[in-house]
């Protein structure tokens, strides 16, 4: 189960804030190994009207690239990886 990421500030603007400041210091991936250090290998985590699930389990990365799935609309989701 993805360990929920808490907001500070409505939307998680201070998440979306912390990950334009540290793209802009070059430290984005830094940013993101702080985040995964402190909620675990997989999380959820709710920023502008968009839940975001991430992971760096193996076995759930494995999964996902095996899965064929869509959004409610029909679409494709959006797979992102760094």
């Amino acid at each position: 189960m993805a360990n929920q990421v808490p907001n500070r500030l409505l939307f998680g603007l201070d998440r979306l804030f912390g990950i334009f400041q540290a793209d802009q210091n070059k430290h984005l991936l830094l940013h993101f190994q702080d985040i995964f250090r402190e909620f675990g290998h997989t999380l959820k985590a709710r920023i502008v009207f968009h839940t975001l699930h991430a992971t760096i389990d193996p076995r759930n990365v494995e999964a996902i690239l095996h899965t064929h799935f869509t959004g409610k609309n029909g679409h494709m989701t959006r797979l992102t990886c760094l």
